[in-house]
């Protein structure tokens, strides 16, 4: 064999004292993310992905809401809004962000606004869906094409003026 001498060996020892320690560490810390902090992360990066995809369609649109035969000036405000989403385990809630906003239809007599009940868009297919809730009305469905700046698509309302549906054509307008 070999023979080593007096500080090379404390020198080896100590560097096989350092490696066993970083790979001790490296693992302590892959472990470290426990599976409950694994999927706050997992939330946390499809909230991100999600707002990235709902700033494509926020802001003001105005255009033209068909209604039996006749349309009608229309604006539509979408917005993003965080919701607090608690992940079991955790104090702090994880912020996921929703549309949230209103269709106004400018006829008179003017109806209140239709808020925003619940949405979903579809970002590979540039699809829309909105169900919207007036008190009066009651619930208004709209699914709707984003092409461009552009929000086209159908609505229906089983209660609204005795039923019915028809075209919504709104483009985005830049604010006042």
């Amino acid at each position: 064999m070999f023979e080593i001498s007096g500080r090379k060996a404390n020198r080896l020892t100590a560097l096989l004292l350092f490696a066993v320690t970083a790979l001790a560490l490296g693992a302590c810390s892959k472990e470290s993310l426990s599976e409950r902090d694994s999927r706050l992360e997992q939330i946390r990066n499809q909230a991100e992905r999600k707002r990235k995809e709902l700033k494509q369609v926020v802001g003001l649109y105005r255009g033209d809401f068909e209604f039996q035969g006749d349309t009608m000036p229309a604006s539509v405000r979408l917005e993003i809004f965080d919701v607090p989403t608690l992940v079991e385990g955790h104090v702090d809630p994880v912020m996921v962000p929703v549309l949230t906003g209103y269709l106004h239809l400018r006829q008179p007599p003017e109806h209140e606004p239709f808020g925003i009940e619940s949405s979903e868009y579809d970002a590979k297919l540039r699809k829309l869906t909105l169900v919207l809730k007036n008190p009066v009305h009651g619930s208004l469905y709209v699914t709707s094409q984003y092409e461009g700046s552009a929000l086209r698509g159908r609505w229906s309302a089983p209660l609204f003026g005795g039923g019915g549906e028809g075209d919504i054509d709104l483009e985005r307008v830049t604010e006042e």
